[in-house]
């Protein structure tokens, strides 16, 4: 299914077992609250490769803004907050800004699967995949890009 996920196939592409395969996978790995944030008004996603541009132009969930503020966070503010360790700021341990510094800088970055994107163009809101963005932002390969899985909007 990787295969198909870095070539951009829609999830309506993929076959009826495929789709039951990730709705069983999603529904055993996060929570019903979690599940009920997806958004149900595309009628599909479909993968795309960001930019670093882009991810610095899309929000972050509220549970990575600071306690007192429970509002979505730009991307931006959410990956200053994770490089500028000087700031002071406390991150607990499974914060996914926390796991990225200790994972080396490579000379290429290899994605394993796209993280999935809510919302629409200009209010694009990062779902899942946190510590995969942020290794992708840590690649000194710029020509790289982030697969995303973004909605389709229903006409």
């Amino acid at each position: 299914m990787l295969e198909k996920t870095a070539a951009g196939i829609p999830f309506c592409r993929l076959s009826g077992e495929e789709q039951k395969q990730l709705a069983t996978a999603l529904h055993a790995a996060k929570t019903e609250a979690y599940i009920s944030s997806v958004d149900h008004s595309a009628e599909t996603y479909e993968c795309n490769g960001w930019t670093e541009h882009d991810l610095m132009e899309a929000w972050a969930l509220p549970l990575f803004n600071f306690p007192d503020q429970r509002e979505c966070i730009p991307y931006r503010d959410f990956y200053q907050v994770g490089v500028d360790a000087a700031a002071g700021i406390h991150l607990g341990e499974g914060d996914p800004r926390v796991a990225a510094r200790s994972v080396p800088v490579a000379g290429r970055y290899e994605q394993a699967e796209a993280v999935i994107v809510i919302g629409h163009p200009g209010e694009y809101l990062l779902l899942e995949g946190y510590l995969r963005s942020l290794l992708f932002m840590k690649s000194p390969d710029k020509s790289k890009r982030l697969l995303a899985w973004l909605p389709v909007p229903r006409y």
